[in-house]
C-alpha cells in the first residue's frame, strides 16, 4: 500500500512519520514529483497538480496531437450521426462556431 502525505509543519510532519513507522513498516521517499502520470509541484503556499503529460500521451497514442481544444463540450442537444463522407466532420456544426 502506498500513501502520500503533504505537510509544511516540520515538527508535526516528523512526529507523524515517526508514529507511522512505529505502527507499520514504512519508507520515506521524500517529496513526490509525479504519481501515476500526475505531476506534482510543491511551492511555499501552493501545491500544483497537473496531468498535462498524461493527456499529451493519450493524444499522441490516438494521433490527435493537432486536435483543436474547445472551451466547452459539444451542445448536448445536437444529434450525432455517422459521417459516411470521410473525416471532414459535420460542416453545419463546424460553421456554427
Amino acid at each position: 500500500m502506498t500513501c502520500y502525505f503533504l505537510c509544511q509543519m516540520t515538527p508535526l510532519w516528523e512526529k507523524m512519520k515517526a508514529d507511522i513507522k512505529l505502527a507499520w513498516e514504512a519508507t520515506d521517499i521524500d517529496e513526490p514529483t509525479e504519481i501515476v502520470g500526475i505531476e506534482i509541484a510543491l511551492h511555499k503556499n501552493l501545491v500544483s497538480v497537473s496531468q498535462q503529460k498524461y493527456v499529451e500521451n493519450i493524444l499522441w497514442q490516438e494521433h490527435m496531437l493537432n486536435a483543436n481544444p474547445v472551451e466547452m463540450p459539444l451542445d448536448p442537444n445536437i444529434q450525432l450521426e455517422p459521417n459516411m463522407d470521410g473525416n471532414q466532420g459535420d460542416q453545419r456544426v463546424a460553421n456554427a462556431t
